[in-house]
């Protein structure tokens, strides 16, 4: 439903965790494919002086901000960061008062927080969001309103697709906040990895076992939305 808008489908190289390898190869446009099986390069290597978007943006002027807000040290983000060329992070320290859904903090919450660093920067900003509401597992039973699957009956869906419609409504209360404002933003959405309630779905979708599937039932598992969008602003300049 939004004007101006790119959107498709991209190709994830993990499936129900691994957010850090995903950071990496939007950060970096790096595949994973080049790195061997079970390697997480936030937790592997040194990327001192490793070209990617935080580093360009920060050469251009640009205050460079990352919002993952989970610990510190998950993924070890807080030396990574730095690595990459980001002025500062704010991990969930920064949000000890925060808003919370399924006893995690909400996307508006880091949306706010990413509003935030807009108005206090000085000249244009990148800010990296990690948002974290609709994280795995989907069995905490902490959503008191479910949406029943027409097509599967099972509570972890039903989690799943609740966290999801409160992601839409966070989104869309973004994007209405920033069509407000007179400063030019672009917005890069992107799926990290699909949910881990993993192998019993995929036979319930595509009826068969997961060892028979084919090449694209496989990638399937691995296929994420994304879109890129500009306020009324950028629009209105570019």
């Amino acid at each position: 439903s939004l004007d101006n808008l790119i959107f498709g489908h991209t190709y994830t190289s993990v499936f129900g965790a691994g957010t850090s390898a995903s950071e990496f190869e939007f950060l970096t446009g790096a595949s994973m494919g080049n790195m061997g099986g079970g390697v997480y390069p936030y937790v592997l290597y040194d990327l001192e002086g490793v070209d990617n978007l935080a580093s360009y943006f920060r050469s251009l002027g640009y205050g460079t901000h990352a919002i993952p807000p989970a610990e510190a040290a998950n993924w070890r983000r807080d030396r990574i960061y730095e690595q990459l060329g980001f002025d500062a992070f704010d991990d969930i320290t920064t949000m000890e008062d925060a808003d919370t859904f399924r006893d995690l903090v909400t996307d508006r919450t880091t949306y706010e927080r990413v509003l935030e660093k807009i108005d206090e920067g000085e000249g244009p900003q990148f800010v990296f969001d990690v948002t974290i509401q609709n994280h795995g597992g989907y069995d905490t039973g902490l959503v008191p309103v479910h949406l029943e699957s027409d097509e599967v009956e099972n509570p972890e869906v039903d989690e799943f697709l609740a966290a999801i419609r409160r992601s839409d409504e966070d989104l869309r209360w973004l994007v209405d906040e920033l069509n407000a404002r007179n400063e030019p933003t672009i917005v890069v959405f992107f799926g990290d990895h699909q949910p881990g309630f993993a192998d019993w779905l995929f036979e319930e979708t595509f009826g068969k076992p997961v060892e028979d599937a084919g090449l694209e039932e496989v990638q399937a598992r691995y296929r994420t939305p994304y879109f890129i969008w500009a306020n009324g602003a950028a629009r209105g300049k570019y």
